[in-house]
C-alpha cells in the first residue's frame, strides 16, 4: 500500500503548476511526505504571497524536524472545514407554470 501511495504522490507532482503559489505549497507538501526535504524547502523559498507565509513557516518547521507524517497536512492548513447548508424547497403545483 505504501508503494502505491508513493507512486500516486509522484504522479501528483507532475500535475502541479509551479507558477501558482498554492500548487507550490501542495508540491512542497508532497515532497515532504516523500522525504524529499531539500526539494520541498527549495519550492517553499519561492512562495512570497503574504497570505501563505504562515503556512509556509509551518511547513518549514516540519521539514526541519524531518517529519514525513501526513498528520500535518497541507490540506489541514489551507482548506477550510466544509460548511453544510440545508435548503428547503417547497413546491406548490398551482404556482408552477410550464
Amino acid at each position: 500500500m505504501q508503494k502505491l501511495n508513493a507512486e500516486n504522490l509522484i504522479l501528483l507532482l507532475t500535475l502541479l503548476n509551479e507558477s501558482d503559489e498554492n500548487d507550490l505549497l501542495m508540491k512542497a507538501e508532497v515532497l515532504r511526505n516523500l522525504g524529499r526535504f531539500d526539494e520541498s524547502r527549495q519550492l517553499l523559498d519561492k512562495v512570497k504571497n503574504a497570505d501563505l507565509i504562515e503556512v509556509k513557516e509551518k511547513f518549514l518547521a516540519e521539514i526541519n524536524k524531518q517529519n514525513k507524517s501526513r498528520s500535518f497536512s497541507y490540506f489541514d492548513q489551507v482548506i477550510p472545514q466544509p460548511i453544510f447548508v440545508v435548503i428547503s424547497i417547497e413546491s406548490n403545483a398551482a404556482d408552477e407554470i410550464i
